[in-house]
């Protein structure tokens, strides 16, 4: 019987099927008959061929047979099981007509970029912490992982141009990676970032940036993401300037100007000079703008609807005036996400000049390390009623004769959190060592929505405040209804009654906390096994951790690597080998 087809072996299959079935209604009936000559008791009647003994003995033999015939058949089942369930074949996937498919992958590769982006924001919201664990490697990007599925997915990815778009260099020379996602991405618009901070991209040298750069040349009027960290502003002026050789205007929606080791004004380079007017206009079509220790021309820019800023490290010689900032910000009525850290502005900003303005977008804003100017410019002028994660620490809010008092900046606290709608805050988390207990329970009792609560290194965060979290002293509606979570960190006063109390009180108001986090506070260590009983993610360390979960290969480097058969195997294959 032929089987060279699918529909020839699912022929056979059904064929065999069949006989199986007569032979067991033959199996069945002779077992039937088979009984005729037992009585129930196991005697027998007297039988002058076979005696009962040797008859007894034969069914035995039969019966292990019986046994072997079951387990093949109940293994056959679930192979075939398998089959159905798993066979790239089968799959209703692969009935998708290729466009398809190469539309959902780009959703997914979409997705994969932002939830980098989310974890990049999270670490670098946890860089203050002390938990030095860098924790496992990052896993390979989205188009090497589904590149390598199976041939027809890898077909697919590597006809689909926008799934190559993000240009990084750390592989280091000969930049054989960044090459082929160039060539891969064909015309689309594109990613890229230059890092001089990883060392495996080289660019501690000069040759390898310029290298970079040359490869980068013929590409440059589809870069609309540019991600530039330097360590040096005269570095920074060297990328600028031969990326816009020839007067050319980058098509940017994205910037990142980020110098680690000096700060200044970029347009004091006479490279950046000569290019003043192409570096205006890129900079007016940009909707994300994040700049670190370097000075833009902030009074010639007009900016048209920026979407995401991030300003941060700049003393007031590189920062924009409060009048330039406000004035950016007025023409930025969708921002979503606003964060100021260690931006000190000049001491010229006057509320009665600047109403606050209402930002019905912003979902995330970061106060960090900012003077009395800045601390009051960010909670007088930002009004963002559908607020969703905010952070701030170490903020001057202090009098103008430096006091701490309930003026100055406890008001301009008081008026930001009445400006939020009372259930649309979600994410707290306050690292300030000037607040009191009273200030930390009005700005709770402020945000009812919220379900992730990080507090630390404040004196002022202890039994008290978590007795009143625990909704005893008031109403219960006021105690944060939704908190889910909760990290306290390097609070003193903290100790193992007051964490107890808490987990007990809100596990017997029907509101448990779902992860708990307490870091070097005065706890106990023993405490961490009742926790674990009864929170489901708990953190308990006194000192810090020296144990991580080990270094691993990003199997993305291994993209462009061949092997000798030792190691990983060879995840760039050629259409042959697939």
């Amino acid at each position: 019987m032929s089987n060279s087809t699918r529909r020839g072996a699912l022929q056979s299959w059904d064929n065999a099927l069949e006989a199986l079935g007569q032979a067991f209604k033959l199996y069945s009936d002779s077992t039937v008959a088979l009984f005729g000559h037992f009585d129930g008791e196991g005697r027998s009647t007297p039988h002058a061929d076979l005696p009962t003994e040797d008859a007894l003995l034969h069914i035995d033999t039969r019966l292990a047979r019986i046994e072997q015939l079951e387990t093949e058949l109940h293994s056959m089942r679930i192979a075939v099981q398998g089959l159905r369930n798993t066979s790239t074949k089968l799959s209703p996937i692969t009935r998708l007509p290729p466009e398809i498919l190469a539309y959902v992958i780009s959703i997914g590769a979409e997705d994969d970029r932002l939830a980098m982006a989310a974890k990049e924001a999270e670490t670098d919201d946890d860089s203050d912490s002390l938990d030095d664990d860098e924790g496992p490697p990052d896993p390979p990007h989205f188009p090497t992982l589904i590149s390598h599925v199976c041939r027809r997915w890898r077909q697919i990815a590597l006809e689909t141009p926008m799934l190559w778009t993000r240009i990084d260099f750390h592989e280091g020379p000969p930049y054989d990676k960044a090459k082929e996602w160039l060539a891969r991405s064909q015309d689309c618009n594109i990613e890229v970032l230059f890092d001089a901070l990883d060392d495996s991209a080289g660019f501690i040298e000069n040759e390898p940036m310029l290298a970079a750069l040359e490869i980068l040349q013929p590409h440059v009027a589809r870069i609309s993401r540019l991600f530039v960290r330097i360590s040096y502003l005269d570095e920074m002026a060297t990328i600028i300037a031969l990326l816009t050789t020839g007067n050319q205007v980058l098509p940017l929606k994205a910037l990142a100007l980020l110098v680690d080791e000096a700060d200044g004004d970029l347009m004091s380079n006479e490279r950046v000079q000569a290019k003043a007017g192409t570096l205006k206009t890129m900079l007016e079509g940009v909707e994300e703008l994040q700049i670190c220790k370097v000075s833009i021309p902030w009074d010639q820019v007009s900016f048209r609807g920026l979407k995401i800023l991030k300003l941060e490290s700049l003393q007031q010689q590189e920062s924009p005036t409060p009048q330039q900032l406000y004035a950016i910000l007025a023409a930025s009525p969708n921002l979503e996400i606003f964060d100021l850290e260690e931006v000190w502005l000049e001491d010229s900003f006057e509320a009665t000049e600047m109403p606050p303005i209402v930002f019905p977008k912003l979902h995330s804003t970061k106060f960090s390390g900012l003077n009395r100017t800045s601390t009051q410019f960010a909670f007088q002028v930002i009004s963002p009623p559908n607020l969703n994660q905010l952070r701030f620490d170490d903020i001057d809010i202090s009098n103008q004769d430096g006091r701490s008092s309930n003026t100055g900046g406890r008001k301009w606290l008081s008026a930001f959190f009445a400006g939020i709608e009372p259930t649309s805050l979600r994410t707290l988390r306050i690292i300030q060592e000037d607040m009191t207990e009273p200030d930390f329970m009005a700005i709770l009792s402020a945000s009812q929505g919220l379900e992730e609560v990080h507090l630390g290194e404040n004196e002022a965060v202890g039994p008290g405040l978590l007795e009143w979290l625990e909704g005893k002293t008031g109403d219960a509606s006021s105690t944060c209804p939704n908190l889910k979570t909760l990290k306290l960190e390097s609070c003193s006063a903290v100790n193992s009654r007051s964490v107890k109390n808490l987990v007990e009180a809100r596990q017997a108001a029907g509101r448990p906390l779902q992860t708990l986090s307490v870091r070097y506070c005065n706890v106990e260590e023993d405490l961490k096994e009742w926790l674990q009983a009864r929170v489901p993610n708990v953190t308990l360390e006194e000192d810090s951790d020296d144990s991580s979960m080990g270094d691993g290969d990003d199997l993305d480097d291994l993209d462009m690597v061949t092997t000798d058969g030792e190691g990983p195997p060879d995840l760039e294959m050629t259409d042959d080998e697939w």
